[in-house]
């Protein structure tokens, strides 16, 4: 990839593979630590639920709206190495994934990611430089080399951790100006964002037995009695009987399966804001008068200037000192 794209673009942005087949959706991008240059592209494959992490070069991309086309398929990405990575692809993993897609070996450098929603995570000066351990990089705070005069006395780069060393001026000797000045430092602050896993939602269906009841109608046959008179014939006296079959109705169940509801789990994003609370250090830098008994014999530190006067501008010389 000859020029950088537009971080605003790629992120969120659609990855498709020469043919057109969709990959994924591009989550973050990983720059070199050195070079700053755009590496590599962290894809979500599968959709958000059940989906994988795919890393895949950016070299020889081509970003059209908002399609991202790389020179492989889709079998090609999904048979990449699966790995963990948080904010840097460490030299072992980039040699894997250059292994895989036939790159040349890399510079043994780690990789810096971006944030899926910042948008602009593209590496300082200083991430660099702690990430190759090179002190002295230009823009890292406490490791600046400052001249003091002539003698060229470095403050030296003794960690990012050291604010605000203090030179040493060579007072009173001929040839050496004297520079009495601190440097005061601070620390800036940014807050990113990463995507984390916040819980899982499934859809399982259990069957449940309710009772139920209805009141149906039936129809059963009874017998009566009814006498007549008895018509004139041949009468016989003897043991005879008659029979007849009483029919009723009976209830059962039919049973039926019906589809009655489709339950689908959609899954939204749905922005929040919250406040995030941290700590930085400011170095503050106050005047303090010597109390001395004399022209150039300090005898301790305290707060003997008058409220509002500061005379440190002032060339010292003989009766300056206050009385007590």
């Amino acid at each position: 990839m000859s020029t950088p794209m537009d971080i605003k673009k790629l992120l969120g942005a659609r990855m498709t593979g020469p043919d057109g087949e969709e990959l994924g959706t591009i989550e973050q991008i990983f720059f070199d630590d050195v070079t700053g240059a755009q590496e590599w592209a962290r894809v979500r494959t599968g959709g958000l639920l059940g989906g994988k992490d795919r890393f895949v070069p950016l070299v020889g991309s081509t970003l059209s709206g908002k399609d991202l086309t790389v020179p492989y398929d889709k079998t090609k990405v999904k048979d990449s190495p699966d790995l963990t990575v948080d904010r840097h692809i460490t030299p072992e993993q980039e040699s894997q994934l250059r292994a895989h897609y036939g790159m040349e070996p890399g510079t043994g450098t780690r990789t810096t990611t971006t944030t899926p929603s910042s948008g602009t995570g593209r590496t300082s000066a200083a991430a660099a430089a702690a990430a190759a351990g090179t002190a002295g990089t230009a823009g890292v705070a406490g490791e600046r080399r400052e001249s003091a005069g002539a003698a060229g006395v470095t403050s030296g780069a003794a960690g990012a951790a050291g604010l605000g060393r203090e030179r040493t001026p060579e007072a009173g000797r001929p040839g050496h100006p004297q520079e009495l000045a601190l440097t005061r430092c601070e620390e800036r602050i940014s807050f990113q964002t990463e995507e984390i896993e916040m819980g899982r939602v499934r859809l399982h269906k259990y069957v449940d037995v309710v009772p139920v009841e209805e009141r149906v109608r039936l129809m059963h046959e009874e017998f009566e009695l009814e006498r007549l008179p008895a018509t004139e014939g041949i009468a016989d006296i003897g043991e005879d009987s008659v029979e007849v079959v009483l029919r009723g109705q009976e209830a059962f169940a039919v049973k039926e399966i019906h589809a009655v509801e489709r339950v689908r789990l959609n899954v939204k994003q749905v922005p929040e804001e919250r406040v995030i609370r941290d700590e930085v250090r400011r170095e503050r830098i106050e005047v303090e008068r010597l109390e001395t008994t004399g022209p150039g014999m300090s005898t301790g530190t305290g707060t003997g200037t008058r409220p509002g006067v500061d005379r440190s501008d002032e060339p010292p010389g003989p009766g300056r000192g206050r009385k007590r």
